[in-house]
């Protein structure tokens, strides 16, 4: 009898241990493994993905520039007032991304007059490149150390009618070879271009162009234009070349929240940092 048990017992155990091992498994599996792109059906699944940071990766992190502003926001039904940093980026200052404090180049798109987070890079020692033609500024040297140029970043070299004005836009690898840096470490890669990030970042992966930055901090927008599965596609894309979440804020800045079928008002704008995990390895 006391063998007929302990055969139960070691039968029964051997299966939940088998069971809890397939479970962990496909845990595990998810942790690590984004699922294949346009399988997204809801915003809730985009929201828990961005969410979900690698801080282990990146466990030295600085919040670069930054000012505080007044936004009405509502809840539910409850209109509140919040103060809110905007221009400020998290920047992961761990050993292999960390922006170099000898040769530090920065390229920085959307400024919109803001420029505290430039005027950290310059502070840290950082030559800037900051770009942005909705400011109706023309091409100058804000500081020693901080180049503006009234050109906005595209997956075309052209110009566009916007809003009945006419903006100067190049793409990426355009504006490296005019400012002789195709060949160099960009230390940080900056994005805030209202919504035209999904498009951009295709054509830089297309092409090529991220391999040799260190890290991006990129604001991702949803105002209506994109899909759920443009909106994710992006982060699919760079996840796909080792560029991994290490930092995230949701933004509630104006067209960033809507209400959602409940009445409730969710936030659909994030700021994502992202590292290159190939210079972890070098």
């Amino acid at each position: 009898m006391a063998c007929i048990c302990l055969f139960l017992t070691t039968v029964f155990i051997s299966r939940l241990t088998q069971k809890f091992n397939t479970k962990a498994s496909s845990i595990f599996s998810s942790l690590n493994h984004l699922p294949e792109p346009f399988e997204i059906s809801s915003y809730k699944e985009v929201r828990n993905i961005f969410l979900s940071p690698n801080i282990g990766l990146c466990p030295n992190q600085e919040v670069w520039g930054g000012v505080p502003v007044l936004l009405d926001f509502i809840d539910g039904e409850v209109e509140k007032e919040l103060i809110k940093n905007t221009g400020n980026y998290t920047v992961c200052m761990s050993k292999g991304v960390a922006p170099s404090k000898k040769d530090c180049l920065v390229y920085s798109f959307g400024i919109n007059f803001e420029w505290s987070f430039d005027e950290k890079a310059e502070d840290y020692g950082c030559q800037v490149f900051s770009f942005d033609p909705s400011m109706s500024v023309p091409f100058h040297h804000h500081s020693s150390k901080i180049i503006f140029y009234d050109k906005g970043l595209s997956s075309i070299d052209g110009v566009i009618n916007k809003n009945s004005r006419l903006w100067k836009m190049a793409r990426f690898s355009t504006l490296l070879k005019e400012n002789g840096h195709t060949n160099r470490t960009i230390d940080i890669l900056k994005i805030d271009i209202e919504g035209s990030e999904h498009e951009v970042i295709s054509n830089m992966i297309q092409e090529g162009l991220l391999r040799n930055v260190r890290q991006t901090v990129l604001e991702f927008h949803n105002f209506g234009r994109q899909t759920l599965q443009e909106y994710y596609l992006t982060y699919w894309q760079l996840n796909n070349i080792r560029f991994t979440n290490v930092a995230v804020e949701e933004w509630a800045g104006p067209g960033c929240t809507k209400k959602n079928v409940k009445g409730y008002y969710e936030f659909y704008c994030f700021v994502i940092t992202f590292i290159n995990q190939r210079f972890l390895e070098k």
